[in-house]
């Protein structure tokens, strides 16, 4: 096991720098979301990250994705055993403190131990984030709860780091074949797209583009002037 993994089994991620934070909001300021069922992006090319900051960026999601892994299963249940035991419980039988077992397993058997660790010290310290009655053990529900809101904020660090990674890079354009293109868009393709209810979609620019990209085949009265002004929108 590398140190990395080592030190996400058993501690959270140190908290990112000031200028790492910064940086990563900037260049998200930056992003034009695409179409399609799934969140893609584009950037363009004076914007995206250079090589020096996007191998830094890359080092961060790695330590997330490393950080965010589920724990073991005999991790987790030691975990959840020191937290019954903070807590005066009444006589469980084998058969049902099995069945309690499971039902805590079920409900963060998909998270890092770590979390599990936060979540039990805050609820035998009285601080946990979530309300719960404090004369009782939390049960399943609860402790996962906990620990989805301890990790909220380095699951959408994460999601965040991985949009700019991925994101397509485009070539910056002029004003002027901006806004050629999206004039040929409002013209041509945007009513084509209209729903049931009449109502076409609003878009970016760059996503404008792209489905413009994806229309190159369609007839004629939709694909008119179609190479002209891709032609003009990348050009410098």
């Amino acid at each position: 096991m590398n140190h990395i993994a080592k030190m996400a089994r058993t501690s959270p991620p140190a908290m990112a720098t000031r200028a790492l934070t910064d940086l990563v909001a900037q260049i998200c300021n930056a992003l034009d979301p695409l179409p399609g069922p799934c969140p893609r992006y584009s950037i363009s090319k004076q914007r995206a990250p250079t090589p020096t900051q996007r191998k830094m960026l890359e080092k961060r999601w790695a330590l997330l994705q490393a950080a965010l892994q589920p724990g073991t299963r005999e991790d987790l249940l030691h975990e959840i055993g020191l937290l019954k035991t903070g807590f005066v419980m009444g006589y469980v039988d084998d058969l049902s403190a099995a069945a309690e077992a499971i039902a805590y397993l079920e409900a963060i058997e998909e998270l890092p131990t770590w979390a599990v660790a936060l979540a039990r010290r805050n609820f035998l310290k009285g601080c946990a984030r979530i309300n719960w009655n404090r004369a009782f053990c939390p049960n399943p529900t609860q402790v996962g709860d906990e620990c989805k809101a301890i990790l909220s904020q380095y699951r959408k660090e994460l999601s965040d780091l991985s949009h700019i990674l991925k994101a397509e890079v485009v070539e910056e354009t002029s004003a002027d074949a901006r806004a050629r293109v999206v004039q040929h868009w409002e013209k041509n393709v945007r009513p084509s797209m209209a729903g049931p209810d009449g109502i076409a979609p609003v878009l970016s620019p760059a996503a404008k583009l792209a489905e413009l990209q994806a229309r190159a085949n369609d007839p004629p009265v939709v694909a008119e002037g179609l190479a002209k002004n891709l032609a003009e929108y990348k050009a410098k």
